[in-house]
């Protein structure tokens, strides 16, 4: 029987947890996020880590105290041996993770407002299946997996090793066909398979099926898995699932890794939840901070902030002339830099690393408004300034993004996110402008 345990991020459990509790999860208990890599079927996002400067390889998903359980900056849930840990966000009051579910709507791209969302532990499988379109369009955009596999042939074309045995069922008396067996590098093979059973698997489910064909070019990429496995067999499943139990591993095709990954959450998801996969460490967890960064860049571009993106390299910025030292600032447009931050700073103000961390952006970028923005559940929280920097000047204060904190359907929520998302973007639009600055 599976166990749930439903906690916060960045919090600590009221009491020590009972003894098999603390048993099941102590093998994961302080692992870094590098460490937790090597799990087999456990999806960490983001995938790119030790390039980010906030150290998220280096953090950990929970660790123990005196017998209590204390979470990170990380949201998701992650399961073993029959318990299954969910982390939910400090800032979401909703119970169902509208929050979560929200925000990674915005990031992968998802459209569709209406989808049902659960309360644990059936919000699990929303992630599983929310992040499908995101990583098979990533995996594409490699192009077609493609690997060795043997297929026999009995035609009169030559082209491998004669298979003697077969030759001699099937082509006596001799009619000018030759059985043989040969090696092709097809995109028809195990991992392409199991993309295109997870394909029909959701296909066929009410509720996420328009998942799909919710843009264009996820409609692309369907049709791209199913002319590429024109083997595919549904009864063909349980051994394709066995093939890949094994990970892919290729030098270029990156991708494929979370996405052979999360297609074997997906298609074994009833057998983990029923219990018969219990021992096995499973789940998906995302770094808080990373998450709202991510967000908040699908409002603040269409405001015409850059987004220096340290993965790519893109719009990286130089401490020093000579090009050494590289920084990325969050956003940053004409005067104004903004820094996301997933922590409460409208209950304890502006730390001392934050504070010089943006004193060294305003002076690189030599902007003249630096400011910090963070997540809030006061509705009428507003933008406030801490004060104007001796030496050149320069501007530090908040800038507050209020999450709805009643809502009985995520429609609801969706519907007040939008109303402090306008509301965020036209306060960020302003900053700088001299009438704005001066109402702070």
């Amino acid at each position: 029987m599976i166990q749930s345990l439903v906690m916060c991020d960045n919090s600590r459990s009221a009491e020590p947890l009972p003894a098999d509790v603390l048993q099941a999860l102590s093998p994961l208990a302080g692992l870094s996020f590098d460490e937790l890599q090597k799990e087999r079927r456990l999806l960490i996002y983001p995938h790119s880590l030790g390039v980010h400067r906030d150290g998220i390889e280096r953090q950990s998903i929970f660790e123990f105290h005196g017998g209590q359980l204390q979470t990170g900056n990380v949201l998701g849930y992650i399961g073993i041996d029959g318990v299954q840990l969910f982390i939910h966000s400090r800032f979401d009051q909703s119970g169902a993770q509208y929050f979560l579910h929200y925000m990674l709507q915005r990031v992968m791209g998802i459209t569709i407002l209406d989808l049902p969302v659960g309360a644990a532990p059936a919000w699990q499988w929303d992630l599983l299946v929310y992040m499908f379109p995101h990583c098979l369009q990533r995996a594409l955009g490699q192009g077609l997996f493609r690997a060795y596999q043997r297929r026999d042939y009995n035609d009169s074309a030559l082209r491998g090793t004669i298979n003697v045995a077969r030759q001699v069922q099937r082509n006596q008396p001799f009619a000018g066909r030759i059985a043989y067996s040969t090696r092709e590098r097809t995109a028809d093979n195990a991992l392409m398979q199991l993309v295109r059973h997870t394909v029909e698997y959701i296909a066929h489910s009410a509720l996420y099926s328009r998942l799909l064909g919710c843009t264009e070019s996820m409609r692309a990429a369907v049709a791209a898995v199913r002319m590429a496995t024109p083997a595919y067999c549904r009864q063909d499943r349980s051994r394709v699932i066995a093939t890949n139990l094994r990970p892919v591993r290729h030098p270029y095709f990156t991708e494929y890794a979370a996405l052979q990954t999360l297609c074997l959450q997906i298609l074994q998801h009833e057998k983990i939840n029923y219990g018969q996969d219990e021992r096995s460490v499973h789940g998906m967890v995302f770094d808080g901070a990373w998450l709202w960064e991510e967000y908040l860049a699908t409002i603040l571009r269409d405001c015409g902030y850059r987004h220096p993106e340290n993965k790519t390299g893109r719009g990286r910025l130089y401490l020093y002339q000579d090009h050494r030292g590289v920084i990325y600032p969050d956003f940053h447009k004409d005067d104004v830099v903004i820094d996301a931050k997933y922590k409460r700073m409208d209950q304890n103000g502006i730390s001392r690393e934050d504070r010089f961390q943006m004193i060294a952006y305003l002076h690189v970028t030599s902007a003249g408004h630096g400011y910090f923005a963070f997540p809030t559940q006061e509705s009428d929280a507003h933008a406030t300034r801490e004060g104007t920097l001796n030496g050149y000047g320069g501007d530090l204060g908040t800038l507050p993004f209020a999450i709805p904190s009643m809502s009985s359907e995520f429609t609801q929520f969706s519907a007040a996110m939008a109303i402090s998302e306008r509301a965020f973007a036209n306060t960020c639009q302003a900053l700088g402008a001299p009438a704005a600055m001066a109402a702070l």
